[in-house]
């Protein structure tokens, strides 16, 4: 059985996603509230100095749902403090800069992107939106939060990243990276020695130690996917995609795969045994990696990203299911066995959903940890919402939703996900189910789940000891489906 452990796609706005190897340009910026410089030392360590353009008290790092930094502080009168699902770093007396050691975190964040990719050459691509914060008065204040810094209630703090070392920065030697960040995840940055690389579909850098075999098809099969989401989306891409493509060895069992989405810039990262020979399962598995972290491009092409990828709320479950769900019709047809390859995945879909729905409502996904519930229950709901709209395709609704994220800066994503539904010609009963499998939490999951679906035209068939078997793909009235 094949071991997957499944990207997760950050989803804040990318204001600065430059393609890998770009030139800093000489336009003026906004003067920035803070200047965050980032240095790589001899030692493999990092330093990163705050001056802020006012005194300040206490900050929140605001990057990630979960706690994970080990900073030393370098100034004096500076503390590090982690309070429930928040840190950040707070002063004896109100200063305008602090300055710190880290070690580059190489580790897997859930729902978030990784801060550091390390390249098997010992080179990385650094997340420029990793060492923004936001202000907080009092560390009093954050004690009863009870949520992350992310959800801290503050607007970030616009910044000035500059990213230094004596290794080339973004292929140029001897050269720093410099970006200003009013907001979001910003990009990433590749300090090394690597030489981009362009293919018909990418530029940026791939990992030497990556398996011949991924690498000599590489660009084929991301042409492959990009060129069958143009066709679905009805757009093509305005130019090539920016790939940081990062191999983590063979040591670990079964295949680990996890991925980013920043702009038009994808961080993709493999691992795992079974990427030692290309067999046709593990291919395929490679090619739904590149279709699900591709399509967030494509989600992210037009509209709002504010709207559409906005943290919090409990409602991921827009972007990523929904991703999951073109990544699926692509495996599909890229597939030896179509029927079979989808009764397959969506065997998974189904448990994993389920299980989730036993103990918690999708909604509370997050809170729960089991962030794999917005992909699995997310899933379902896309392709429920495809089989509720006999005149289009999930593609259509996503260039719908696009159009009216436009409008909608202050709207309830999941809230904008259902109007758009109906004013394309859902049923209002239909509608009422897509809601009550978001918030609601079900006597009876898997019952709750089969309802769902065959109420919209997709039965879930199970066998007697309740085992999914296979599901009706498109409802029989459909005349244009996500499926063929």
């Amino acid at each position: 059985m094949t071991k997957i452990a499944f990207g997760l796609i950050g989803w804040a706005a990318s204001l600065s996603a430059a393609a890998p190897g770009g030139d800093l340009t000489d336009a003026p910026k906004p003067a920035a509230e803070v200047s965050i410089n980032v240095a790589e030392n001899p030692d493999g360590t990092w330093d990163v100095t705050y001056a802020f353009a006012e005194p300040q008290t206490a900050l929140v790092l605001s990057q990630a749902p979960i706690t994970y930094r080990q900073w030393t502080p370098l100034s004096e009168g500076v503390t590090m403090w982690r309070i429930g699902g928040m840190e950040g770093f707070a002063f004896r007396t109100p200063a305008s800069d602090a300055r710190f050691r880290i070690k580059p975190f190489t580790g897997d964040l859930p729902s978030a992107y990784t801060p550091f990719l390390a390249f098997s050459d010992g080179s990385y691509g650094v997340l420029s939106g990793q060492f923004r914060v936001k202000p907080i008065a009092s560390l009093s204040d954050a004690v009863d939060f009870r949520k992350s810094g992310e959800e801290w209630p503050e607007p970030v703090m616009s910044s000035q990243v500059t990213i230094t070392s004596s290794r080339p920065v973004s292929s140029q030697q001897g050269a720093a990276y410099s970006e200003f960040l009013p907001e979001g995840d910003g990009t990433i940055v590749y300090v090394g020695s690597l030489v981009p690389v362009e293919g018909g579909s990418f530029r940026g850098y791939i990992d030497p130690g990556l398996p011949a075999w991924l690498r000599e098809g590489f660009d084929a099969d991301l042409g492959t996917v990009f060129s069958m989401l143009a066709d679905g989306w009805g757009q093509e891409l305005k130019g090539k995609a920016g790939v940081f493509m990062v191999f983590g060895g063979h040591e670990s069992d079964g295949l680990n795969l996890k991925g980013g989405a920043i702009g038009d810039l994808l961080s993709l990262q493999m691992s795992g045994a079974q990427l030692a020979e290309a067999t046709p399962e593990i291919r395929t598995y490679v090619r739904w990696f590149l279709a699900h972290e591709a399509a967030h491009i494509f989600q992210r092409a037009r509209g709002n990203d504010t709207v559409l990828f906005s943290d919090g709320g409990g409602h991921a479950w827009v972007h990523e299911g929904s991703a999951n769900a073109f990544a699926y019709r692509i495996g599909a047809d890229l597939a030896e066995d179509h029927g079979a390859y989808l009764a397959q995945v969506y065997a998974g879909e189904y448990k994993d959903c389920v299980a989730h729905l036993e103990q918690a409502a999708l909604v509370e996904a997050r809170a729960s940890g089991n962030f794999r519930a917005y992909y699995a229950c997310g899933d379902l709901i896309a392709l429920a919402t495809d089989a509720l709209l006999p005149e289009h395709d999930l593609f259509d609704f996503w260039n719908a939703l696009q159009t009216a994220s436009m409008k909608a800066a202050d709207t309830d994503r999941a809230e904008l996900y259902f109007q758009v539904l109906e004013e394309l010609g859902a049923p209002a009963e239909g509608v009422k189910q897509l809601r009550a499998l978001v918030w609601e939490k079900p006597r009876d999951a898997s019952a709750f789940v089969q309802s769902t679906m065959a109420s919209v035209g997709l039965s879930i068939a199970l066998d007697d000891k309740g085992v999914f078997v296979n599901m009706q793909f498109k409802a029989i009235n459909d005349r244009k489906s996500l499926h063929r």
